[in-house]
């Protein structure tokens, strides 16, 4: 992926600027057309489109889809704003064909496109705004771009709520989905177009910048070992797997176990909200903290989040396991992405592209394993019971890295 520096445009936008616009991109790319699928799947099964089983299936299909999307980005170098404004444009049309396409087969398709333009944009975004915030000194502001999909959800899901309450279905909820993806797409690519126009996306830490180096990347000028990368993708991996059930069938569990109770249907925008706050909350913290241990802290908090929705099935104890699990969704990504930057080098995009295709893996497996599972125990118990351990599995992981870590750069001093 093309990032030289972008001095050669004549242009310098803010950093907020930056961080605002990839806010927004972001917001369409998982908060419409990964999530919105969530809330919109409760109808689908009342409606009898699709049963359980073809349920976790679709959502797999998406991360299918991301999969192949993060993975593309190892291989093939794209400029980024024209990436950037094609995949969002592509996850709008997607989302609008669900609404209008009809059987398993047409929505498998448009769900596996989705998540590769998805992927695609996500590992895209992500590396365009940290790569220019980097070059600006301020890779604090990095988790304002991870608002957005807080943002996303929380939107997509009152949108999902409005559909229901007045007795529409599902295909009418992907159509009013689309006009919000559609009016944020529009958005990042009219301000692309004019703010970073010849530079977007090629954004690179100057290599004389040590504001810049002291900030995100304080030991590139180390070459980390191959088995420390690999980890540290294994490890990322984990969290794909340990969110994704809870992620996609949060509305579905909600209704089996609190049938017509009112607000339930707010159980989705609350974990948009969480999302959203969570990523505000992390641009307080320091750069420079130990991310290994963040990463290992926030699947800490997810892990309990899991948990409590295990434990405790009623409207507050689905509340409470939803506002844990969604606090530190995009800061795992976050602290991920600044690790990739750090570990990275040159290769820091195939590097993104890596971790994101791993952590799909994860998705991927999660809902037709918790599909099955439920058809098999007719819970979702089981299967969560899983996620939470994979996820406090990861949490040990990441302390053991930051551990090991700690004691290479002893060994060097």
């Amino acid at each position: 992926m093309n990032m030289k520096p972008p001095e050669a445009a004549g242009v310098q936008p803010s950093p907020w600027r930056i961080a605002l616009v990839a806010m927004v991109a972001l917001g369409v790319a998982m908060g419409i057309g990964r999530f919105i699928y969530t809330p919109l799947l409760p109808m689908m099964l009342d409606a009898r489109q699709v049963n359980m089983v073809q349920g976790g299936w679709l959502a797999s299909a998406n991360n299918i889809g991301y999969f192949l999307g993060a993975l593309l980005c190892t291989v093939v170098r794209v400029d980024s704003r024209q990436t950037i404004r094609a995949s969002l444009m592509a996850l709008a049309a997607l989302t609008a064909g669900m609404g209008l396409a009809d059987g398993m087969i047409a929505w498998t398709a448009l769900r596996l496109l989705a998540g590769v333009a998805m992927g695609v944009a996500f590992v895209t975004i992500s590396g365009w705004c940290l790569s220019w915030l980097a070059a600006m000194g301020r890779g604090d502001l990095g988790g304002i771009m991870y608002v957005g999909p807080g943002l996303g959800i929380m939107v997509g899901g009152i949108a999902g709520a409005y559909v229901q309450s007045i007795g529409l279905h599902a295909d009418a909820g992907w159509l009013c989905s689309a006009a919000i993806a559609f009016a944020g797409a529009w958005l990042a690519w009219k301000d692309t177009a004019r703010r970073v126009s010849g530079g977007a996306g090629r954004a690179a830490a100057p290599a004389d910048s040590k504001k810049t180096q002291t900030q995100v990347s304080p030991t590139a000028t180390v070459r980390p070992p191959r088995w420390l990368v690999g980890m540290h993708i294994f490890c990322y991996s984990l969290a794909g797997f340990g969110y994704i059930i809870t992620a996609t069938f949060l509305p579905v569990m909600a209704e089996l176990a609190l049938p017509g109770q009112p607000g339930q249907a707010w159980l989705w925008p609350l974990f948009g909200l969480s999302v959203a706050l969570g990523a505000l909350l992390v641009t307080r913290l320091p750069v420079a903290w130990n991310q290994s241990v963040l990463l290992g802290a926030a699947y800490v908090v997810q892990g309990a989040g899991v948990l409590i929705t295990i434990l405790f099935g009623s409207l507050s104890g689905f509340g409470l396991g939803s506002a844990l699990l969604g606090l530190p969704f995009t800061a795992i990504t976050l602290f991920g992405m600044r690790e990739a930057r750090r570990l990275g080098g040159e290769r820091v995009v195939a590097l993104m592209g890596a971790m994101s295709a791993a952590y799909a893996l994860g998705q991927i497996v999660g809902p037709v394993l918790a599909a099955y599972l439920y058809d098999m125990f007719g819970s979702f118990q089981v299967s969560l019971a899983a996620a939470a351990a994979v996820l406090f599995m990861g949490a040990a992981c990441y302390f053991w890295l930051a551990w090991q870590e700690g004691r290479m750069r002893t060994r060097r001093a």
